[in-house]
């Protein structure tokens, strides 16, 4: 399984153009974001919003003036219209629902489409080639009569039933006449996914052919990348409905954009949502809120809290989450995710503290006009980043339940000094501290550091600053029961020469490797103060892991693995720059190694 992400935590290596990166305020936010102001205000009607929303996706035309945004774009997935209508439908007006399901019965004239059955004989795709929902008609890959662009959704849906099914194990969503029926149509979304006779039937209707759509990083282009993901994420709903129809709310999108990572990682198109209100970008936002009448959900840029659940755990755990709901369908999904992090021995705000460190380091790159070190007058407020260049300093802050807040501390010039830190923080809340360090030379590593029973700490970074391009230091709140917590906190920094109380080594360092550059072969060299799991890998400037060396345990002490230059299936990589990274539970370190020609 490709592992990108994880090798964000520690230099940034992926590097997304600004192409890339989605308009937050694209039209299709503004619309979603017009109509919740709208509903809550009163101005509409739920029932009057749920319809303004089938009309984005299949009949533009029809929306109020107050309503079109200045361009419209397409909107990620209809699919939580078709929840929502499923859910409200007794309460809504017949003349709603005979609207919306004229939406979902598709473009009339079904019976002059075409058939094309997909290689595995899971899928049947129907399509036009005339008319507005026409897919693309090129014919050439090989010329048989079917268009290439239905041929290539074929084997995308194909690699997504043998990924989340065969491989897996996620619920199979059943067939209707002997196939899992698929259709095409030009719509204000990437896809939907709605409801089939039989029980937990299903069906999905792609975008006719996703030109225009943003941007992303697939090897063979921006429209198959579209498509491609399209397909991972709605056959996830689908297997999300037959599991447990659609019982989690808005967390079935960040499920089925994290299905969009596991099945196709090069592609990336979830990056596009990154800008917005996610946990990468604005860490202050509570993933999701809980209080005693209303259980809060999530969205598609939320899907880095499964992205780093599954990237940490492996993907038999989003596997076992999905199994928990088949019984627990009732369950806020903020439960499921910490009971199923308890079955793997980890609680959660253990998790949480490993979490809140990953997301600050990911940001460096992962949002094109944000970059601490290159940047440094980047617009921290939108961030909740808090600069520090001036020392002593302070900070007084509060930090949300299931959020986080960074403290930036940088310009340090070319001082022997370090830096501490005298942390007090609210004595009952479940808070959490990570320091994040990232060198001049690209390399870096987060540290958990450990807080006392009243939630106070007294720490000394372990290297001097100079060579520092920044150290964060992320403070967390792991309560998720109550959405009144919003926690106090202090921050005093300051440089110093000595050790300070509370300073402790740490759990292994990264030597280095030798030679450097190198050809054929290097070894890297490393120590653990303890005995520990960890993990060492090879990872490519793109994140994709190259070669696993050691997983398991390792004793306290000096240590060296060899790597020959070649990946896991034995074959030799190209020359250049790779990145060796070994991680344990709560701490990872990276070293930068260049394969010479």
């Amino acid at each position: 399984m490709n592992r990108w992400i994880k090798i964000l935590v520690l230099v940034g290596a992926l590097l997304i153009t600004g192409q890339a990166v989605a308009d937050e305020q694209d039209g299709g936010q503004w619309f979603l974001t017009r109509v919740a102001e709208a509903m809550a205000s009163g101005e509409i009607t739920q029932e009057e919003g749920l319809l303004l929303k089938f009309q984005y996706v299949f009949d533009q035309q029809r929306l109020p003036a107050e309503f079109r945004p200045a361009q419209f774009t397409p909107l990620k997935c209809g699919t939580p219209f078709v929840v929502e209508f499923a859910a409200s439908r007794g309460g809504l007006s017949s003349a709603t629902v005979e609207a919306i399901e004229g939406y979902l019965a598709g473009p009339a004239g079904d019976q002059s489409r075409a058939i094309y059955i997909s290689p595995s004989g899971h899928f049947r795709l129907t399509y036009y080639t005339s008319g507005g929902d026409a897919v693309p008609p090129a014919d050439v890959d090989p010329p048989n009569g079917v268009p290439d662009f239905v041929e290539h959704c074929a084997s995308y849906l194909d690699f997504s039933w043998q990924t989340e099914v065969d491989e897996m194990l996620f619920a199979q969503p059943p067939d209707v006449s002997g196939y899992y029926q698929i259709a095409f149509q030009d719509m204000g979304a990437y896809g939907f996914t709605s409801l089939a006779s039989g029980a937990g039937a299903t069906r999905i209707t792609l975008h006719n052919d996703f030109i225009g759509f943003p941007p992303n990083d697939d090897p063979d282009g921006n429209q198959l990348g579209a498509a491609k993901v399209t397909c991972a994420h709605e056959f996830k709903h689908a297997t999300q409905y037959v599991n447990s129809y659609w019982s989690e709310g808005g967390w079935v999108e960040v499920d089925a954009t994290w299905a969009e990572e596991a099945v196709y990682p090069l592609t990336n198109d979830y990056h596009n949502y990154l800008p917005g209100d996610s946990p990468v970008k604005k860490p202050y936002i509570p993933l999701a809120t809980a209080t005693n009448n209303n259980y809060g959900t999530g969205s598609y840029e939320d899907c880095v809290w499964q992205i780093w659940m599954s990237e940490t755990y492996g993907w038999e755990i989003i596997s076992d989450l999905w199994s928990h709901r088949r019984t627990h369908q009732s369950q806020w999904m903020m439960y499921s995710y910490r009971d199923v992090l308890l079955d793997y021995g980890i609680d959660f705000v253990a998790s949480w503290l490993v979490f809140t460190g990953w997301n600050m380091p990911n940001g460096y790159r992962a949002i094109s006009d944000v970059g601490y070190a290159d940047a440094p007058d980047f617009p921290y407020g939108d961030l909740a980043t808090t600069p520090i260049t001036q020392y002593p300093n302070g900070y007084n802050g509060t930090v949300d339940h299931l959020a986080a807040n960074q403290i930036l501390c940088m310009g340090f010039g070319d001082s022997s000094q370090r830096l501490h830190v005298e942390f007090n923080g609210h004595d009952t809340t479940d808070i959490i501290f990570n320091v994040v360090v990232k060198r001049d030379d690209g390399t870096g590593y987060v540290e958990a550091v450990p807080l006392d029973a009243n939630n106070d700490m007294v720490w000394t970074v372990s290297e001097p600053v100079g060579g520092l391009s920044y150290i964060g230091l992320v403070v967390g709140n792991a309560e998720y029961t109550s959405s009144d917590n919003n926690r106090p906190y202090t921050v005093e920094v300051s440089l110093t020469d000595v050790n300070a109380v509370g300073d402790t080594p740490l759990p292994f360092v990264m030597t280095g490797n030798y030679p450097n550059p190198f050809n054929p072969a290097t070894t890297i060299a490393f120590s653990l103060s303890a005995t520990a799991m960890a993990d060492l890998e090879v990872f490519d400037l793109q994140g994709r892991l190259v070669r696993t060396l050691w997983h398991g345990e390792l004793a306290a002490g000096a240590h060296e693995l060899r790597w020959d230059g070649r990946d896991d299936a034995g074959f030799t990589v190209a020359a250049g720059t790779y990145l060796a990274r070994m991680t344990s539970a709560q701490h990872s370190a990276t070293i930068k190694m260049v394969l010479a020609k």
